[in-house]
């Protein structure tokens, strides 16, 4: 009789811990799932930011066990709870790292494409006659073909996001060459009628004709473009100045080197590019402008990372797994 009273209080418990397993089963269910079909991804960002996610989840679930077996029920729900709602952020992390790779066809064969029209382009230039205009559209037509090679290698080693980037930039350079070479070769002009009694003396008119316009044009398209890349530097020294302040206030631990020896290069990176803009050498400082690009990207992935690292010490979570 001095039994029943247990089995009676015994038996919502069971029932309870039973419910709590379920959840659990179908949390880690849910992990095992989006885990099996990460191994489509192409981005490697997105694969990392997808599998400290996924570590996450995975440690809310067994912090959740260890706590229920404690009989610290509500604190366990609601680390479970933690567990969905990073799941939610998982999701979200998944659906854009299948998309990217969805994208990567695409952008091989614009690369490919881009090829044929570099070469096409190539097979025009033998009509310059000029050296320092055959000197001026190589140097277009020389990015351009680095920018291809360079794009192959991102897509190729998972760096989709660089690669997405830079192709925008190869398709402005293959724009430049097509200007470069019209303005190279214009088409033959039609026979301008004999002057009037009104019209100036001939040595006037030869004087005023607009042989110094085309120069004039190359020169203020040259110019903007300069001035795009001066504009894109000086975004980039910010940046840096904004990146230290927001390193020294995270638990940056164990990558320090890492963050500093890819600072490094970013200054590098622009100190090139300010000297090729000083030499007017543009060809150089479109490459050294993709160095300095990916130095900042990989900064900016770097402090991500260590943000997300101080969140997880402060949260009492496992370390997470090393950056690849």
């Amino acid at each position: 009789m001095q039994e029943a009273p247990a089995i009676q209080s015994a038996a919502p418990e069971l029932e309870a811990s039973l419910k709590f397993g379920k959840k659990v089963t179908k949390s880690r269910a849910d992990l095992r799932a989006f885990h099996i079909r990460s191994g489509s991804f192409k981005d490697t960002e997105e694969l990392v930011i997808f599998e400290k996610l996924h570590n996450r989840a995975s440690a809310y679930i067994v912090e959740a066990e260890k706590l229920y077996a404690k009989h610290e029920y509500r604190r366990a729900e609601d680390m479970l709870d933690n567990a969905n709602i990073t799941m939610t952020g998982l999701e979200i992390a998944f659906t854009r790292g299948i998309n990217t790779a969805a994208q990567v066809e695409g952008f091989l064969q614009d690369v490919k494409e881009a090829r044929k029209e570099i070469e096409g382009l190539d097979a025009q230039k033998a009509t310059i006659q000029n050296p320092e205009q055959l000197r001026h559209y190589e140097g277009y037509s020389a990015t351009a073909s680095t920018l291809a090679i360079q794009i192959e290698r991102l897509l190729t080693t998972g760096r989709v996001k660089d690669a997405r980037y830079m192709l925008e930039d190869l398709n402005a350079t293959i724009a430049n060459m097509k200007i470069a070479l019209d303005r190279l070769n214009p088409p033959s002009e039609k026979v301008k009628p004999e002057p009037t009694a009104e019209a100036p003396p001939r040595e006037q008119i030869i004087e005023d004709e607009p042989v110094q316009r085309p120069r004039s044009a190359k020169r203020s398209k040259r110019e903007e473009e300069a001035a795009r890349y001066t504009a894109q530097v000086g975004k980039a020294k910010k940046d840096i100045v904004a990146m230290m302040v927001l390193r020294k206030s995270a638990k940056y631990k164990g990558e320090l080197a890492d963050f500093l020896s890819y600072k490094a290069m970013a200054d590098d990176s622009i100190a090139r590019v300010e000297e090729a803009l000083k030499q007017d050498n543009l060809a150089e400082a479109s490459a050294r402008l993709q160095d300095m690009k990916t130095a900042m990207f990989t900064l900016d992935a770097l402090l991500k990372e260590a943000k997300a690292q101080a969140q997880a010490d402060a949260e009492g979570l496992p370390p997470m797994r090393p950056r690849r």
